[in-house]
């Protein structure tokens, strides 16, 4: 279990903001956090890696105390068992790829689990070239293997596959889903673009005016329950059938199909292949055809 209530003043670029991050997750979730820019979202992400003091508050793991302001508790990262990251990557300069991840790696860890990191990131060819002369995407993918080398049991992800092209990231969304699975650390997963990622999760978080919101997650059965609040989520037309007055839409939304019926009026100038907007709230769900 990790439990985690604690206040920060951050400067955003509306002025002055407290932070208040108040919540119980069990150990082994998978959750992704939205909000807008300057929300908080990787600060949140740093309080909980220690790499930022609360203002006041506690973060607890596993029963283990990492951060009590109260008792004058703080637990250094390299003591929490944390994976992170970074959108900078945040690599050693002075090392090579290969070094970069081997850092990180703890002594349990066996160079064979170095090896298939970097053969599925594709990184096997440039273990010896300096940081320095690899591209945004190799460094990103340096990031993700030196965090997952770790096997930690919190992982956070701050928009891990941004600088990758779409064959690269829907192979490493993937990869993580798996890697999840098997070792069950628990994942917080930044992303400004959740549409991806929503359907791999339990836990839909959102930071609004610094406060923690958590949404509905699961959009499989959008025609079936109410949804808590109002949500946006980007999905690609499979299929169009006619039924009755309405249409049934088959929907692509990450790694899922899912299937909303609609009026004939909300498919009107829409075709398979079409990539949608899916905006639903506590009462209605609307399809917006998005144009790229």
């Amino acid at each position: 279990m990790m439990e985690v209530n604690v206040n920060k003043q951050l400067d955003s670029s509306e002025g002055r903001m407290i932070l208040h991050l108040e919540a119980c997750v069990d150990e082994g979730s998978f959750i992704v956090l939205q909000g807008k820019s300057g929300a908080g979202k990787t600060s949140l992400l740093r309080l909980l890696a220690g790499l930022m003091l609360p203002d006041q508050g506690y973060i607890t793991f596993g029963g283990k105390h990492w951060t009590d302001t109260a008792k004058g508790v703080f637990l250094p990262p390299q003591k929490r068992e944390v994976g992170m990251v970074f959108q900078d990557y945040a690599l050693f300069p002075n090392m090579t790829l290969l070094e970069n991840i081997r850092f990180a790696s703890t002594k349990e860890c066996s160079l064979d689990l170095v090896d298939t990191l970097m053969d599925i990131m594709e990184l096997e060819a440039l273990r010896h070239h300096a940081i320095k002369s690899l591209s945004g995407g190799q460094k990103q993918r340096v990031a993700l293997a030196r965090a997952l080398v770790q096997r930690p049991k919190l992982l956070l992800l701050d928009e891990p596959l941004a600088a990758l092209d779409r064959e690269m990231k829907i192979k490493l969304r993937d990869f993580i889903k798996d890697w999840h699975h098997e070792q069950r650390p628990t994942l917080i997963w930044v992303s400004h673009d959740a549409s991806e990622i929503i359907p791999l999760a339990d836990r839909l978080w959102e930071l609004e005016n610094g406060r923690l919101i958590e949404k509905e997650c699961a959009v499989q059965n959008i025609n079936d329950k109410p949804v808590k609040g109002r949500f946006q989520i980007s999905a690609e037309i499979e299929g169009m059938e006619q039924q009755g007055s309405g249409y049934i839409l088959s929907l692509r939304i990450g790694l899922q199909s899912v299937h909303l019926t609609v009026e004939e009026s909300e498919v009107s100038g829409l075709k398979i292949g079409d990539t949608v907007l899916l905006t639903a709230d506590t009462s209605t769900t609307k399809v917006q055809r998005i144009d790229e």
